[in-house]
């Protein structure tokens, strides 16, 4: 019982003291991944995407940093054939944190540019721009590791091929890890 009491107490410490590390010069690193799907009569798209980064804190509450993306499509026409495509990106992101680095909770917002280049199953390799805007929580376990709840919207138009845009809606989990001086 005493064993019990005493566990409870500590997490009720950690949670308790729990800050976030957003103020100038200290780094964060970590990532999310997100997962979408669209279905109409014609196809079915289902979208997988994993986005290490890392930042550097410019000002209070406010990062400056770069993020490499993993994108994974795989596009089935009904009652037909399925085309997977694989798409390597990079490109900077600004965040900005909205509440005091004393809290255990904080709001974000952030934008990114990505350049990439896909390459689909039958080897056609194709350039492209990706805007993306996202926000949400951020719930800190300590006063290091944040777990992030998102909701974002991506715009992704290639590069020389004429196409419309590429517009998605996405949500998305990840963590963050602040690192003081």
């Amino acid at each position: 019982m005493i064993k019990k009491l005493l566990s409870v107490m500590v997490c009720c410490v950690v949670f308790y003291t729990a800050k976030s590390q957003i103020t100038k010069g200290n780094w964060m690193v970590g990532g999310n991944a997100s997962f979408s799907s669209a279905n109409n009569a014609n196809y079915t798209q289902t979208n997988i995407l994993i986005q290490p980064s890392i930042g550097y804190f410019i000002v209070d509450n406010f990062s400056l940093g770069i993020k490499p993306s993993y994108d994974y499509l795989k596009f089935t026409v009904t009652g037909g054939t399925s085309s997977p495509l694989n798409s390597f990106s990079i490109g900077p992101f600004l965040r900005y944190y909205f509440l005091q680095s004393t809290r255990d909770f904080n709001l974000f917002s952030e934008v990114n540019y990505l350049f990439g280049s896909s390459k689909s199953g039958s080897n056609i390799s194709v350039n492209s721009n990706t805007f993306s805007f996202l926000a949400g929580p951020v719930i800190y376990f300590n006063n290091s590791v944040g777990l992030e709840l998102t909701i974002g919207y991506s715009t992704v138009k290639e590069v020389y091929s004429g196409a419309a845009s590429t517009n998605t809606l996405r949500v998305g989990v990840g963590f963050q890890i602040h690192l003081t001086k």
